[in-house]
């Protein structure tokens, strides 16, 4: 009989123990960014876009960052709620929020869903091109609102998803290009001044410049250096790729290529990785195409490589 008090009351003190530590999550306290610094995912926002949104799953804190003419702002600081298993999505049901850069698809009017949805959603492109080269499973990864108040909206409370309050989510919604608006979720925040931004930026600049004059050379030697040695692109390994290439681009009298609404963003969980999104226009003498591609660079010891490539 004693032992199951002491069992009850144990229970208790724990279910107590972790009410506090969760109103002490939701408790209004803005991130501070370090003096002079910026999220350091954010290498380069095109003039398109302007607007990105920084996701802190260890603090429950979510950002919605702006360029403007006196650089990279946050603007709005928000609680957020995330997966009741925490985060890390790896399979289809495991109820965790996914890490890394993903992009607002479309938005949904709060009428036209459950009431647990709030005044809407902003479903986001999970699982995207690098989760499914790491065979991540899963969808209806979205950002929305919910029928909840601040005092009954617990940290880990979604299916998966990044859950707000109402009045945050409309916040969030104006501004927000569908399309274009990237939603970069990760463990903590990394900063970094803007002269450091930039030196990563001009690197990966410099790459992603040498890459397109050695394609528009028609060496598949030179243009092939580019791509990593586990490269891969939707079922086509490295060694598929460079035989398709090694045919077509010689056979060509000029290759023109050009990049458009190029923005660049450091991959969170994943060691030096950076996601570069751009529209490519091809031209050559018999054939053109202008698209949205996809890049993953990897910096290894001979610089940055080409891990993966294609349509989002």
């Amino acid at each position: 009989m004693l032992f199951a008090a002491a069992v009850l009351l144990g229970s208790a003190l724990r279910a107590a123990d972790e009410s506090d530590g969760e109103a002490a999550v939701r408790v209004d306290r803005p991130i501070v960014a370090p003096a002079g610094q910026i999220p350091a995912s954010l290498l380069l926002l095109p003039d398109e876009v302007g607007r990105a949104v920084v996701v802190d799953v260890d603090t429950n804190r979510l950002l919605v960052v702006e360029r403007s003419e006196r650089g990279v702002e946050i603007v709005q600081d928000h609680y957020v709620a995330i997966g009741k298993a925490g985060a890390d999505k790896r399979i289809e049901g495991d109820e965790k929020t996914p890490i890394g850069v993903y992009y607002v698809t479309r938005f949904i009017e709060g009428r036209e869903l459950p009431p647990i949805y709030g005044a809407g959603a902003l479903p986001v492109n999970y699982p995207n091109a690098w989760d499914r080269r790491l065979d991540r499973t899963g969808s209806g990864i979205w950002l929305h609102g919910t029928d909840k108040d601040d005092a009954t909206l617990m940290p880990r409370s979604s299916r998966g998803c990044l859950t707000v309050l109402d009045e945050d989510f409309l916040e969030i919604r104006e501004g927000a290009a569908v399309g274009d608006m990237p939603v970069i979720v990760g463990h903590g925040i990394d900063w970094a001044t803007p002269a450091e931004v930039v030196e990563k930026r001009e690197s990966v600049l410099s790459a992603i410049e040498l890459w397109r004059q050695d394609w528009e050379s028609r060496d598949p030697e030179r243009y092939l250096r580019h791509y990593a040695a586990d490269f891969a692109s939707d079922g086509m390994s490295r060694q598929r790729w460079a035989d398709h290439k090694s045919r077509v681009n010689p056979s060509k009298k000029f290759i023109e290529i050009g990049i458009e609404k190029l923005a660049l963003y450091s991959y969170p969980g994943e060691e030096a990785l950076v996601l570069a999104s751009f529209r490519q226009d091809y031209r050559s003498h018999n054939f053109e195409r202008s698209r949205l591609k996809h890049q993953y660079w990897r910096l290894e010891a001979d610089g940055w490589k080409i891990v993966w490539e294609g349509r989002p």
